[in-house]
């Protein structure tokens, strides 16, 4: 009896948090994004045409990619024009920071080639590489630095509940975390269990 009451409060909350099916409505998913078509951001309209910029990787490696913001306002993708329909792409809640101009290694090592007006780099949280990026005009490379710094602070701004409704992948692994703390609790609870029994 002790068993099934002290795991149901956490059984409750796992299955508020991270529904087994992982499905998100249409509503939820769009929240987030018509708040900020509403407002008619110059900027984010830029982002939704897309733009043609360098990747660049180090002195030797500058390749032009295609950057895109999907209409969730959520996801960004890059291809070139060689990939045909293969994308990559990448989470706005990936990215921590932008900064702008030459500071990081990659740019500064091509500061003779490029003005820091063009060029930025996108700061990713945890192990994933930087990517540095140059605009093809110094206007260009303002649309995205500041698109890129609304959405990242929209995203920053939302409530813990929002942001599972808006990121179907960060809810399924919330599910596979919080399922792994369960199953360490039952066992925990299994445990004490068992060893009150022996000294009873």
């Amino acid at each position: 009896m002790f068993y099934s009451q002290s795991c149901s409060p956490f059984l409750a909350l796992t299955a508020m948090l991270c529904p087994l099916d992982g499905r998100v409505t249409t509503q939820q998913m769009a929240s987030t994004g018509n708040g900020l078509r509403s407002q008619g951001d110059d900027n984010l309209q830029a982002m939704l045409v897309g733009a043609m910029m360098r990747k660049i990787k180090s002195r030797n490696w500058k390749k032009q990619r295609y950057f895109k913001l999907e209409d969730d306002f959520m996801t960004i993708w890059y291809q070139s024009k060689k990939a045909g329909n293969v994308r990559s792409t990448f989470s706005v809640n990936d990215v921590e920071a932008v900064r702008e101009g030459h500071q990081s290694e990659v740019l500064l090592s091509i500061a003779d080639e490029f003005p820091p007006d063009r060029c930025f780099t996108l700061v990713f949280r945890g192990r994933r590489g930087n990517l540095d990026l140059v605009a093809e005009s110094a206007e260009e490379a303002q649309s995205w630095i500041w698109g890129m710094r609304k959405l990242i602070e929209n995203v920053e701004n939302m409530g813990e509940r929002e942001k599972l409704d808006q990121y179907p992948s960060l809810s399924l692994h919330t599910y596979a975390v919080n399922l792994t703390i369960y199953k360490e609790f039952v066992l925990g609870v299994h445990y004490i269990t068992l060893h009150f029994s022996v000294i009873q």
